[in-house]
């Protein structure tokens, strides 16, 4: 999936990199508790919980890779499954930023059948 945003990289970077704007791209988040590092930092991990329907369900984060601006790498687990998002932010002409988002959703039992 990518987007273009009409604004500079740096911009975009800066605002994604706060962690209380996450709420703009993950609109089903309630909230964010910090685990183990700084977060949004290399290593560090948090707990995202997010509504879905009337449950809330609770997923750990991961950073796994982190060299901003271009790129941050994350794990996303919650009992049963997990999930690798690389987001990447591409500096395009007019001062516009091309976000891309790269997910993996490794299947397991039937799903991996399927």
């Amino acid at each position: 999936m990518a987007t273009t945003i009409r604004a500079p990289r740096a911009a975009v970077v800066a605002l994604f990199a706060r962690r209380d704007n996450m709420h703009h791209w993950q609109p089903a988040l309630v909230r964010i508790e910090p685990l183990r590092g700084v977060p949004g930092e290399l290593g560090s991990a948090a707990r995202l919980v997010q509504r879905a329907g009337v449950r809330e369900i609770e997923v750990v984060e991961t950073v796994t890779k982190r060299d901003l601006p271009r790129m941050i790498e994350a794990t996303y687990e919650l009992p049963g499954a997990w999930s690798r998002v690389a987001y990447r932010f591409h500096e395009v002409d007019g001062g516009r930023t091309r976000w891309e988002i790269e997910s993996e959703y490794p299947c397991r039992g039937l799903m991996r059948l399927a």
